[in-house]
């Protein structure tokens, strides 16, 4: 893994392509392994912002597509047998018991890297996730003035729709006048592009959703005097 993150950076773009794809298909494949990966995290984000990112769109999308399904955490309810249950005549009532066993990863533990596990997504951390949104939105910039956005609809409107979920999380763990304000200047980029753009509907809606003001009170950042 180390060597495959050093590749994005590497000075010839077959190699930085061949990494790319390479990762892509890593956090496709291992998602809950690749999530655990600080240097991941770091590396992609810091791919996406830089200036030499690869003229392949799609392949770009994919890798996008793929890291937030892999650092997107999605809270469902899960239900294991019951090792107690009760059964009565009498009363003609008795305990369900569900037999499906809980699907847990085979390894639980980081081997994508060499840093503790963690409890919680990168993505989640406000500071990770600003430089992750405005590489992400650099790139549909791109994309938008090549009028390429609308040939991969579907992709960009789950992007932007994962995006939108880590942010509400965000706000609601942790809300600050900085981070709004970081944010605003993230996404004021796309204002104009929202108001005369030639965008899909679909995209419209998306990323006007990810544009909404917050509307929950925030706390102030303090200054000692």
């Amino acid at each position: 893994m180390a060597h495959t993150l050093r590749a994005l950076t590497h000075l010839r773009m077959g190699v930085r392509i061949y990494a790319l794809t390479i990762l892509t298909l890593l956090m496709r494949t291992y998602p809950d392994l690749c999530r655990n990966s600080i240097d991941l995290f770091d590396s992609f984000v810091e791919f996406l912002n830089s200036k030499r990112i690869p003229a392949n769109r799609k392949l770009l999308l994919d890798a996008v597509h793929a890291f937030l399904r892999a650092f997107l955490v999605e809270e469902c309810a899960r239900v294991g047998p019951l090792h107690v249950a009760s059964f009565s005549i009498r009363t003609k009532q008795c305990t369900r018991i569900n037999l499906i066993p809980t699907t847990a990863p085979l390894i639980d533990f980081c081997v994508l890297g060499s840093q503790p596990q963690q409890s919680k997504s990168s993505l989640y951390l406000s500071d990770k996730f600003l430089p992750a949104l405005s590489g992400i939105l650099s790139l549909f910039l791109m994309s938008a003035s090549e009028d390429e956005s609308s040939c991969n609809e579907k992709e960009w409107v789950d992007i932007f729709g994962m995006l939108n979920k880590a942010l509400l999380q965000i706000r609601a763990s942790s809300q600050t006048v900085q981070f709004e304000e970081e944010l605003k200047k993230t996404l004021s980029g796309i204002n104009s592009l929202l108001k005369n753009g030639n965008l899909s509907a679909r995209i419209h809606t998306s990323l006007q959703k990810l544009n909404l003001p917050n509307k929950r009170p925030v706390g102030k950042v303090k200054n000692d005097h």
